[in-house]
């Protein structure tokens, strides 16, 4: 992340990657489009070296949103006044958490702590920036993705490993970040999966019935045709015979009659 051209000056015969960024403008478009009740964000962030980077990053943009919402900033904030003011928020606000690993008193919270303390604290929707936070309470957002990240990476790699060097393979600018949502959180608000952007990942949707009990359908089912077919054999089959029989019948009916009709006729000629 906050990866220049100028970091790899004179070495760029050696190095390939990807960049990593945030995406910032399209995770406030897509909360205001889903929530856009909207009036007032409550922003999180911490006092780290990368916190202070995003905060200048995450002011440029908000400037073309003020019209629109009003943006309070909790940053390097003590603990128990970011709870005060997440308890004190309303379905009608939106939280956007960008990184929260340290506080004032400078105690450290892992992703988990961080995003489980603000969770319990607010009735307020929660976007992000990150898919770490992701799973335990946040809605969402157009998130920087360290599956795709990694994905990428490795299909450079395998460029490199099938003999191009590491100079001749672009380096990936844009970020491979993704939309991604808990559906959990998406049926806590109303918010309908099919407003969702498009080609939008969906964690904790409840499996579909074939789904959930497909290990024990499909083998089921191919019983099932078995035996449905071994009926439709036996079925034909016991048709097939019924004709036969039917057929030998009328057969021996005919040879009866035949032979009544000879021996009659041997009865007369005897007599």
């Amino acid at each position: 992340n906050f990866f220049e051209d100028a970091m790899l000056e004179g070495k760029r015969t050696q190095f390939t990657g990807v960049v990593e960024n945030v995406d910032i403008r399209a995770t406030l478009d897509v909360a205001l489009a889903q929530r856009p009740q909207t009036r007032e964000i409550l922003v999180i962030n911490d006092g780290t070296t990368t916190g202070l980077v995003y905060s200048r990053l995450f002011r440029e943009v908000a400037q073309d949103y003020e019209n629109r919402v009003n943006f309070v900033y909790y940053e390097n904030t003590d603990v128990r006044a970011l709870e005060v003011a997440l308890r004190n928020l309303t379905e009608d606000n939106l939280v956007l958490l960008i990184l929260f690993n340290r506080d004032r008193a400078q105690r450290f919270y892992t992703y988990e702590q961080a995003i489980d303390l603000i969770y319990a604290n607010t009735k307020a929707p929660i976007y992000g920036l990150w898919d770490f936070y992701l799973g335990r309470g946040m809605v969402g957002g157009k998130l920087t993705n360290a599956f795709s990240q990694g994905e990428a990476a490795a299909f450079k790699a395998q460029r490199i490993l099938g003999g191009d060097a590491a100079g001749d393979v672009p380096i990936q600018w844009e970020s491979p970040n993704r939309y991604i949502f808990d559906y959990r959180e998406l049926q806590k608000f109303g918010i309908d999966t099919a407003t969702l952007p498009v080609n939008s990942e969906i964690i904790n949707r409840p499996l579909a019935f074939i789904e959930q009990y497909g290990a024990v359908i499909w083998p089921l089912s191919a019983v099932g045709v078995v035996l449905l077919g071994t009926i439709v054999a036996q079925s034909v089959s016991a048709a097939r015979r019924r004709r036969v029989e039917a057929a030998l019948r009328v057969s021996n009916t005919e040879l009866l009659e035949t032979r009544a009709s000879l021996e009659e006729r041997v009865n007369v000629h005897t007599r």
